[in-house]
């Protein structure tokens, strides 16, 4: 199932164990565009505060409740290494880290390469990029980029649509236009062309008259399956969940 990402932050983290806390920020690696941990408030049980839990350990939250299970007790979370105090997450961090929770090795494999393997989630969730490129980037400071068609600013990012199961980032929501002429559209991470992460842009292979008519993304309605094969048959790209007819 897509939700919007920011809906997920503030639900309640539930242990297996019955102990609660706060999602407060997800942390995606810029390469595959998938969620690899959350940061989450446990200062009701432990002194400090913060925590880096990883995705794989992440079950399917639930709307109605505004609960968010992962499969860790109590204990494994307070003695795991803590957040570095300046909240930059090194390599070595994510190694102590991985070593800790005893997690697979993270592994070489692009985004399409996973996608492949869409079907065996499990496996899915373990596989994460590890070149000297991969950096880890917070949610939140990613949002209000700017976001430019091939000839000229299309609008600002708002909120990203991820897959509840794979945790990778299917859709960008766009506020595109201003004022009454302003909607809501959906671009995905993989018509990328460039990243500015200094000046807080990013640049995609579409003109903005195509963006501007494209299909209307609506927040309160649930965007399935059909919705995506609208979205990329528009744009004229073939998706990796949808066979080419």
């Amino acid at each position: 199932m897509l939700r919007l990402l920011n809906e997920l932050k503030n639900y309640t983290i539930l242990t297996k164990d019955g102990e609660s806390g706060k999602v407060i920020e997800f942390l995606f690696d810029d390469t595959n565009w998938i969620i690899r941990y959350a940061v989450i408030n446990i200062r009701k049980w432990l002194s400090g505060g913060d925590m880096l839990v990883s995705s794989q350990s992440f079950e399917q939250p639930d709307a109605t409740s505004k609960m968010f299970q992962i499969s860790l007790v109590k204990e494994e979370i307070k003695n795991s290494p803590s957040l570095p105090k300046d909240r930059v997450i090194s390599r070595e961090y994510e190694k102590e880290l991985i070593d800790y929770y005893n997690l697979p090795e993270y592994w070489s494999a692009s985004r399409d390469e996973q996608n492949e393997n869409n079907d065996n989630i499990e496996e899915l969730k373990n596989k994460i990029k590890t070149t000297e490129e991969f950096k880890l980037r917070g949610v939140e400071k990613f949002e209000d980029f700017i976001v430019h068609a091939t000839d000229s600013e299309i609008g600002n990012i708002s909120n990203f649509l991820v897959d509840d199961e794979t945790w990778m980032i299917k859709f960008i929501v766009v506020e595109a236009g201003k004022f009454l002429k302003a909607k809501k559209i959906l671009l995905s991470p993989e018509w990328i062309a460039k990243i500015d992460w200094e000046y807080k842009a990013f640049t995609v292979n579409i003109n903005a008259e195509k963006i501007n008519n494209s299909p209307e993304f609506d927040p309160n309605k649930l965007f399935q399956k059909e919705c995506e094969e609208v979205l990329y048959d528009y744009y004229g790209n073939p998706h990796y969940g949808i066979k080419n007819k």
